[in-house]
C-alpha cells in the first residue's frame, strides 16, 4: 500500500501550508539577524584593516618582525590590527607622550618599538613584564626604545592614554582624564554597547566626544575633548 494514500488532500494541504509558513519564518529570522548585525556595525567606527597595515609598513619597514618576535612570551596579546591602528594614530597626531595600563607589557613594547616613542606603563603584576627577558634573548634591542614602569605623577600630561584593565568606564575616565593633554585621546576597553549607553550622560557632563571601535572580539572606546574622528582618520573634517 502506498503510504501517501492514507493522507487526505486536506491534510496534505495543511502540511504544505505549515512547511511554507516555517520557511517564511526562517527567512524572516535570517533577514532580521542580518539587519541587526548591520545596525550594530554602524555603531562602531570601522577602520580598514588592510589600509592600517599598509600605512604602518610605510612608516616602519620592520613592521611584523618585532611583533612576531615577542608574541611567544605572552598568553594574551592584542590583535595586530589593533596594534597597527594605535601606532598609526600616534604617527597621525605626532604624539610623543604615551601611557599604558594593561595586564602585561606586550602592548607597551609594541607601541614603543613600532612608533619609536617613549612609553610609560603601569603593570600591576610584575610577573607579566617580559621586557628584560625579551632583551636578554635578543628578540629586540634595549637601544631601540625606552619603556618606564611607573604610575602617573600628578603633574604629568599624556597625548595617548590606553587603559585596558577591566574597570568601569566612568571610573577610568575619572582616573585618567586629568592627565590627558588637550589634543589627546583616552582609549578604554569595554564589553558591550550597554556600557556605552549607560555612560552617555556621563560623557556629556565631561564634554567628551567619543568613537567606538571593534577589533576582532575586542571592543574599545576612544574619548577626546574634541573631535575623535579627526584624530584617527587621514580624511580630516574641515
Amino acid at each position: 500500500m502506498n503510504p501517501n494514500s492514507i493522507l487526505s488532500p486536506q491534510v496534505k494541504l495543511g502540511l504544505g501550508i505549515s512547511a511554507a509558513v516555517a520557511l517564511i519564518i526562517a527567512l524572516i529570522g535570517v533577514v532580521l539577524t542580518f539587519w541587526y548585525k548591520k545596525k550594530l556595525q554602524k555603531k562602531f567606527y570601522s577602520p580598514d584593516e588592510i589600509v592600517e597595515f599598509e600605512k604602518l609598513k610605510i612608516t616602519n619597514p620592520n613592521y611584523g618582525i618585532v611583533l612576531e618576535g615577542i608574541k611567544k612570551y605572552y598568553d594574551v596579546i592584542w590583535p595586530d590590527f589593533f596594534i597597527a591602528f594605535c601606532v598609526n594614530t600616534i604617527y597621525l597626531n605626532k604624539y610623543s607622550n604615551i601611557y599604558v595600563e594593561d595586564e602585561n607589557d606586550y602592548l607597551s613594547i609594541s607601541l614603543a618599538a613600532l612608533s619609536y616613542q617613549n612609553v610609560k606603563q603601569h603593570i600591576a603584576n610584575k610577573n607579566n613584564i617580559k621586557l628584560q627577558q625579551i632583551i636578554k634573548e635578543k628578540q629586540i634591542s634595549a637601544q631601540d626604545f625606552k619603556i618606564s614602569d611607573q604610575e602617573i605623577a600628578k603633574n604629568e600630561r599624556f597625548d595617548f592614554i590606553l587603559n585596558l584593565k577591566t574597570i568601569s568606564l566612568p571610573q577610568s575616565i575619572d582616573t585618567f582624564l586629568p592627565y590627558l593633554s588637550d589634543n589627546g585621546i583616552l582609549l578604554l576597553n569595554f564589553f558591550d554597547l550597554k556600557q556605552i549607553k549607560a555612560s552617555k550622560e556621563f560623557f556629556e557632563k565631561q564634554n567628551l566626544k567619543y568613537e567606538t571601535l571593534k577589533f576582532g572580539n575586542k571592543n574599545v572606546i576612544l574619548l577626546a575633548k574634541n573631535s575623535v574622528r579627526n584624530k584617527i582618520s587621514d580624511e580630516r573634517e574641515n
